[in-house]
């Protein structure tokens, strides 16, 4: 992991949304037979900056330095979102995530509109 956990935005009063992916889901993930590993990411709620990375499975310490990079360089949800990832990859993972975080606050949103 790198930056912060849940429990520690939470404890600051920090309004936050999380976007999740699943190695099941990713094709390197099924390539390497890993069905229970994850990413995770903590997202500030009102400008998506990244607060906080989270994976476990198989490699997954190839995973966090993506994450801490972005971390370092003050980066929001866009630079995951609008960036190539190569694959297979698990680094593939962080925009997977970013997608599923942001297509449920469209849904959200569109929600609440209607």
């Amino acid at each position: 992991m790198a930056g912060d956990t849940e429990e520690a935005v939470r404890a600051t009063g920090v309004d936050y949304v999380v976007g999740r992916a699943r190695y099941a889901d990713n094709p390197r993930g099924c390539i390497i037979g890993d069905k229970e590993g994850f990413l995770k990411l903590i997202f500030r709620r009102e400008d998506l900056k990244l607060l906080g990375v989270h994976a476990i499975g198989e490699l997954a310490s190839e995973l966090i330095h993506i994450g801490l990079i972005a971390m370092a360089g003050d980066c929001d949800a866009t630079v995951f979102s609008g960036l190539s990832f190569n694959v297979p990859t698990l680094g593939a993972l962080y925009q997977d995530a970013t997608w599923r975080l942001i297509n449920e606050r469209c849904r959200t949103l569109a929600g609440a509109i209607a």
